[in-house]
């Protein structure tokens, strides 16, 4: 897969942080992708005593839901900031860690771990998942989200500091390569993509119009609806749930 070279990380300053950390309640697509997320969580089995971990916490929104849920959950991200913005929405278990480190956690430690719109940011997915295989527990589950085709790449994604998109064949060989079995993987926001190829976001924290946004959440909830029964074959983003094997 080739990787594209993208700018210096704009995460890595506050204000960023903050805008994301006011914007993830109410921005229809934030919202959106953590549901997803949920519904896949939920579909599978974990217990109140099941170690998660959210790599790539960021702002903590996701984190949130996961420490309500499951107590024993855990979040870490590179950003100091972003584990700020985290100890603002009063979570714990956080740690500050570069996911193409080694992860500060044992072998076989989680039962899950959650990784949303993270690996496209690093400079060698691979290391990261092999990270991910090292600290999930046999038959743990990684739910993963990137975003979807090369062929998307606006300066958008360099403003945010991507450094590649996927397509799903290529995320499964990724995950495979590393003694993972993919159990589903669909893409998402499929609506979007004839949209997309023609109109990219100017701003990561662009605001939309509430009409507007009520809209897409309708959309985004009849997508999931779909998504509990059936992968769906194109969208502008993927989620992918794997088990150790």
């Amino acid at each position: 897969m080739k990787t594209i070279k993208s700018s210096s990380n704009p995460y890595m300053h506050r204000p960023i942080h903050k805008a994301m950390f006011l914007r993830e309640n109410s921005y229809w697509w934030d919202i959106s992708r953590r549901e997803i997320v949920k519904q896949a969580v939920n579909k599978n089995k974990l217990t109140a005593k099941s170690k998660i971990l959210d790599a790539g916490c960021g702002e903590g929104t996701m984190l949130s839901f996961l420490q309500s849920k499951f107590p024993n959950s855990f979040g870490i991200d590179n950003s100091v900031y972003a584990l700020e913005f985290c100890k603002k929405r009063g979570l714990s278990n956080l740690k500050l860690a570069n996911l193409e480190k080694k992860i500060p956690f044992k072998n076989n430690f989680f039962n899950a771990i959650v990784c949303l719109e993270v690996i496209e940011h690093t400079n060698n997915d691979n290391n990261v998942v092999k990270e991910f295989y090292r600290v999930l527990k046999q038959g743990g589950k990684l739910f993963l989200t990137v975003p979807a085709y090369n062929f998307l790449w606006s300066k958008h994604d360099e403003s945010i500091a991507h450094k590649r998109r996927y397509d799903r064949g290529q995320l499964k060989i990724l995950l495979f390569q590393n003694d993972f079995k993919v159990i589903t993987a669909s893409y998402f926001f499929s609506f979007l993509l004839l949209p997309a190829i023609f109109i990219h976001p100017k701003k990561e924290t662009a605001a939309v119009n509430k009409l507007i946004s009520s809209f897409l959440l309708a959309l985004c909830s009849l997508e999931r609806q779909i998504l509990n029964y059936f992968s769906l074959p194109f969208g502008i983003s993927i989620i992918v749930v794997a088990q150790k094997i």
